[in-house]
This record gives structure tokens, C-alpha cells and sequence, in this order.
């Protein structure tokens, strides 16, 4: 009898906590269709913002360990009551960052706290400070009336059906929300990407196992089956245990030495698409359009993957995506070897420009680690006004200018070698106050608002038209100054547009990596150039390709091929890896491209070229290249093995390296 009085007690007990875990998942799922609905970088579909309610099971879960710490706390409530705030405090975090990348944080996004003075600017326009605030306040004194209910003695907690009642509720959530962590291929990712809740994802990610990762490829020559998928024509993996992809002989070259200069352009998030996008029916970027037009402009170019901290290796290293971790995130960083380093042994000189802070994601060590010789950044103490996350791109676009100004000045026709990266086109799309707005309230159509996805998306757009006519005025002065000096000038992108790829991962959709490749250079080198604009390539292909431009070989670790060399493979596989946790291998060839979820092991393929190729036989050649690309891929991870040499030099906190002289003192100015 007494074992069924302790029962009967604890079922009553249920039911004020599963009332109280009820409640608290309706509030956060509504919550969460309000944060997407308001600060989502896509435009948000009501069918999307309506799977927010597939949550509620692991709300449930969550919201049922919350109501036993308020059923069981006595005379001192304010320890669950503060545990309350805080849980709602961090739903509310994750939900924002959730709107802004498409993905729920996961353990690696503790990385970012040591940066927050970095990340400000684009988290108040995200989420600013006081709709935070009352987003806080309002959803915890929700809570107020339910906990009155909770603390009450009511006759309805007794009753049989009540209590069965609540218990299924339980039960089925625990079961549900444990069934979506442990398999998550049992629901579509369009749901799956819904029914995850925060605080479980986080656990997991934190000790996310591995698949077909971590063991050594053996036998070596593995490594060199590996680069003939990457397109080499004779693979140079030395296999070595220390660094097994690269090469222990000086790589060849199709070319003598040019001594030409050459300027890189990376674009911040614009896509292909976005190149000849008609918002309106003009022209979004018209100038880089038109630059497309009259070099070379690769039409099967994609990004490394979907964050600028991917495209950083491919860009300077030649480093194929890493599916098992986002490298610039690791402490201490591993070693690489890059681009600059080859051209300052030729004597070239070489600058980094970027208007925002490169203490973030380590950028400032990476840059120093591949050899480049100045860094120009964002200084806060330097007047120049700020917008957004540092100085706007036309300022370094002239910053740039100068630079070159000042290199002839000072070296004659030296070569050199000048990478600027742009920034305005980054959330949250501050232009400065001098430009005219193309795409003002009237001609923004019906659909506009004065907040939310579409005023975003809009914003958007609008920071690339400033950007294009910024790129546009820099071309012109290439042209101009740079071009008859035999100056290449390649314009690239780092990732495609992440509104857009915000919400494909909300909608289960395909990720996109279609990114611009545009080099524009003597025309007798263009005209030949036109020919080859057909080739799959990725960004861990431009060092290799700028090699090529030069007359220099690659560094040894390079794993890119020569876009404009005289051979091409004619079965390459181009890898590019999605999403905020990795999961998604995207692989280009000639015949088709599919996409594979890791953790699922399933494989779709999104298209195929020509009739000969049947889908059989490209899963069948796609899964031989990920029996390799993973596991060697971890294998580097793991092991840090991508380049020869010891720890890099990390430059000192704060430091900084600037123009040698005073912009305005610099001679030569155009």
C-alpha cells in the first residue's frame, strides 16, 4: 500500500510538470517562428515558420527537467526561477543565431565567445540590444501564471485520465526527441532541421562520432589515387607519415617566369546568380557583369564551402574543403603553407587588405603563416568612419590603390602580389551615407517592410550594387594604370550569398556554392583563356592557377591544378562541404553532381551531364572518391599534417601592420 501511495504521488507530481513542459514548449516554438519570421537572413515561407511547432517534443523534454526543479525547490525558489531565465536567455541566443546562419549553434560555436568584441556589430543590427531585451522579459514572465499553477494543489492533478495523460505526453516526447538525436535519417532534413532543439543539439555536437574517419589510408599510394580524382596528371603525394600529400620535389611549371604583378579581388558572399541578377530589370552588378564579359569567367566555379573561414585555405593554401572541422577555429592553428611564400622566394612583395579585424577566426596568423609580408586591417584608433563590421569597401578599394602606388613609388616595377578582401556585403549591410540607395522604398514593391527577411534581403542586394560600383571604378583604374604593366587582376568570391543558403537548410534544399571566377590580363592571353571557361574548378584551384599566370610552381602542399594550363582531366571531382556542422559533401564532374549526407549515408544526385553516364556509375565513381577523400581528409584534421614545420608564429595580441607611410602622404596617387 505504501508503494502505491509514493506511485500515486509521483504521478500527481507529473502532471503539474508536464503542464509546465507543455507550456514552456508552446512559448519557445512560438518564439521561434517570431525570431525567424523577424531577423531570418531568408525570406522565411509560412510552411517553413509552421514546422517551429515539430519542436515541441524536445521543448517538452527540455521544459519537463525545468518543472521537477520547480516542483522540488521549497524555500529557495530563486535557484530554479534563475535557472529558468537562464534557459530562456540561452533558447533566445540560439534562436537568433539560428536566423542568422541557418543552424542551431553547435559545440564549436564557443570558439566565437572569445571574439564577441568582433562579432558586435553584426549582432546589434541582427538582433538589437533593447528587442532583445523585451524578447527576454516578455517570454519569461509568460511563465509567471504557469508557475502560480504549478505550486497550486489542485483537485484536476489526481485525476486517472490527467495522470495517464500527462505520462504519455512524456513518454512520447522522450522517445521522439531521443529517436531524432540517435537516427537522425529517420525524418526528412526539411523536418529534422525543424524538431531539433537547442540544448540537445549542443550536447550532441559536442561529441559528434565520426564515419570512416581517423584511420590511415593505407597503402600510400592511396594518396596519389586520390589526387588523380582531384585532376593531377601525375599525382606528387610523397606519402610521408608527417605530411603525405605533398611533394618532396619541386613541382613542375608550364611556363618561364613572367615577373607579372597580380591582384586578387574576394568578394564577400555574391554568388554567380547574383552577378546577372535583374532586381527591378537592371543589372545588379552591371561592372562585374561586364568584366565577365571580357576575360575569362568561369562557369562551373564553386566556393570551398559556405563561411568565409573555408575559403581562407582554399584561396591561399590550395587546400581542398575540410569536412571534419573548420580549421581556423583550432587552437593552436595547424601549419600551412601558401602562395606568398612561393612569390617571396621570387622575389615578390605581398599585402593582405581587409577592412574588418583579422584577429577573428585567427585570419591575422593564418595570413602571417602563408607568407604574406603586410597585412593592412581595420584599426580602432584610426578616424576613418566605421560601417557595419569595419571600413567600408570603397575605402579599401582606394587603400588598395595606393598601396600600388606606393609599391612603384618605392620598387619600381617589382613585382607584387595584393589580395583584398571586401567586407560591406557582410550583415549587416552598412553603406556609407554617401552613396545613393538604388533600391529605396518605392522601388522595393509591396512586399517590402520596414523589418524583417524581406528588408534584409533587400539590404543585401543593395550592399552588392554598392560593391559592384566600387569593384567597377577599381576596374577602371586597372585598366587604366595596371593592365598596360601586365598586371593580372582575378576577381573571386568567398562564399555563396548566406541568406540564400539560410534558407535552403531550413527547407531541406540543396546548399549553393556557385561562386564568380573573372581574370582579366593581356587580350592575347584572354582570347585563348575563353576557351577553357568550361572546366569544373574550386577555390582551392586559384594558387595553383596564379602559379601558373607567373611562371612559378605551386607550393609543394598545393593540392589545386592550373585552371588555364595546357591539360585538363576528363574525369575530375571538385568537393565542396555545407552546412554549420559539416555534414554535407557536395561533388561536381564532368557527368553529374550529387550531394552526401555524411551521418545518413545517403547520396542524391542533383544532376546529370550528358546520356552516356548512367546514375549507377556516378554514385558508384562518387563513393569511390569519398572512400578516400574522408578518411584522409581526418587524417590531416587529426593529425595537422598539411604542410611541413613547426608551430606558426602568431603575432602578438594587437598588433598590427600598416602602409609605411601616411595614406595621404603616398606618392603617385591616381
Amino acid at each position: 500500500m505504501r508503494e502505491r501511495g509514493t506511485l500515486r504521488a509521483a504521478s500527481t507530481l507529473l502532471v503539474p510538470v508536464v503542464a509546465w513542459a507543455v507550456c514552456w514548449a508552446l512559448v519557445m516554438s512560438t518564439m521561434r517562428i517570431w525570431v525567424l519570421a523577424v531577423f531570418g537572413v531568408g525570406t522565411s515561407e509560412p510552411s517553413v515558420l509552421l514546422l517551429s511547432f515539430l519542436r515541441i517534443p524536445a521543448h517538452i523534454v527540455e521544459g519537463m527537467l525545468l518543472g521537477a526543479a520547480l516542483v522540488h525547490a521549497h524555500s529557495r525558489r530563486w535557484i530554479p526561477a534563475t535557472l529558468v531565465a537562464l534557459a530562456v536567455l540561452g533558447n533566445l541566443v540560439a534562436l537568433h543565431y539560428e536566423a542568422t546562419f541557418g543552424e542551431l549553434p553547435s559545440f564549436s560555436a564557443i570558439e566565437y565567445l572569445g571574439q564577441f568584441g568582433q562579432v558586435m556589430p553584426g549582432v546589434q543590427r541582427q538582433a538589437p540590444l533593447p528587442i532583445f531585451v523585451l524578447e527576454l522579459v516578455l517570454t519569461s514572465a509568460v511563465f509567471v501564471l504557469p508557475w502560480w499553477l504549478l505550486t497550486r494543489e489542485s483537485a484536476w492533478q489526481s485525476r486517472r485520465p490527467v495522470r495517464i495523460a500527462a505520462a504519455a505526453v512524456a513518454v512520447a516526447s522522450i522517445l521522439t526527441t531521443t529517436t531524432i538525436l540517435a537516427f537522425p535519417g529517420v525524418v526528412g532534413p526539411r523536418a529534422r532541421w525543424s524538431m531539433r532543439s537547442p540544448l540537445p543539439w549542443f550536447l550532441v555536437s559536442a561529441n559528434r562520432p565520426g564515419d570512416d574517419g581517423g584511420s590511415d589510408p593505407s597503402p600510400g599510394d592511396r594518396y596519389q589515387r586520390l589526387q588523380v580524382f582531384h585532376g593531377h596528371e601525375r599525382p606528387f603525394a610523397s606519402s610521408g607519415a608527417g605530411h603525405p600529400l605533398c611533394a618532396a620535389d619541386e613541382r613542375s611549371v608550364r611556363r618561364s617566369p613572367t615577373g607579372r604583378s597580380v591582384i586578387v579581388v574576394l568578394l564577400e558572399g555574391a554568388g554567380r546568380e547574383e552577378m546577372r541578377l535583374r532586381p527591378g530589370g537592371e543589372l545588379l552588378m552591371p561592372a562585374l557583369e561586364a568584366a565577365s564579359r571580357r576575360g575569362y569567367s568561369n562557369h562551373n566555379f564553386v566556393a570551398n564551402g559556405t563561411m568565409s573561414c573555408q575559403a581562407l585555405p582554399g584561396i591561399v593554401s590550395g587546400q581542398p574543403p575540410q569536412p571534419w572541422g573548420i580549421e581556423l577555429w583550432r587552437h593552436p592553428l595547424a601549419r600551412f603553407e601558401g602562395l606568398p611564400s612561393v612569390l617571396r622566394e621570387a622575389g615578390y612583395r605581398s599585402v593582405y587588405l581587409h577592412g574588418g579585424d583579422l584577429a577573428f577566426e585567427q585570419q591575422r596568423s593564418f595570413l602571417r603563416m602563408n607568407g604574406f609580408d603586410e597585412l593592412v586591417e581595420f584599426d580602432p584608433e584610426d578616424p576613418t568612419p566605421v560601417h557595419g563590421w569595419g571600413w567600408s569597401d570603397g575605402e579599401m578599394f582606394e587603400r588598395t590603390r595606393e598601396w600600388v602606388d606606393h609599391h612603384h613609388a618605392r620598387r619600381g616595377d617589382a613585382p607584387f602580389f595584393a589580395l583584398l578582401a571586401t567586407l560591406t556585403s557582410h550583415n549587416p549591410y552598412e553603406i556609407p551615407d554617401t552613396w545613393q540607395r538604388r533600391f529605396d522604398e518605392e522601388r522595393r514593391g509591396e512586399f517590402v517592410q520596414s523589418f524583417g527577411a524581406a528588408k534584409r534581403r533587400w539590404d543585401f542586394l543593395e550592399s552588392l550594387a554598392y560593391l559592384d560600383h566600387e569593384l567597377g571604378l577599381f576596374i577602371e583604374w586597372y585598366e587604366r594604370f595596371e593592365r598596360p604593366r601586365g598586371t593580372y587582376l582575378v576577381v573571386v568570391a568567398d562564399h555563396a550569398p548566406l541568406q540564400d543558403n539560410g534558407q535552403a537548410l531550413a527547407e531541406g534544399r540543396p546548399l549553393r556554392f556557385d561562386v564568380p571566377l573573372v581574370i582579366l590580363g593581356p587580350d592575347d592571353e584572354v582570347a585563348r583563356w575563353k576557351l577553357l571557361e568550361h572546366r569544373h574548378g574550386s577555390q582551392m584551384d586559384l594558387p595553383a592557377t596564379v602559379s601558373g599566370l607567373v611562371g612559378l610552381p605551386p607550393p609543394p602542399c598545393d593540392q589545386g591544378v592550373d585552371l588555364l594550363g595546357p591539360f585538363w582531366p576528363r574525369h575530375r571531382i571538385v568537393p565542396a562541404v555545407g552546412g554549420r556542422d559539416l555534414n554535407e559533401v557536395y561533388l561536381w564532374s564532368p557527368h553529374g553532381h550529387v550531394r552526401m549526407e555524411r551521418r545518413e549515408n545517403r547520396m542524391t544526385i542533383l544532376g546529370l551531364s550528358g546520356t552516356a553516364h548512367s546514375a549507377g556509375a556516378l554514385r558508384a565513381t562518387m563513393r569511390d572518391y569519398l572512400k578516400l577523400f574522408l578518411p584522409i581528409s581526418r587524417l590531416l584534421f587529426d593529425r595537422r599534417s598539411y604542410a611541413p614545420g613547426g608551430p606558426p608564429v602568431t603575432p602578438k595580441p594587437g598588433r598590427r601592420f600598416h602602409l609605411p607611410l601616411p595614406l595621404e602622404k603616398l606618392p603617385g596617387k591616381h
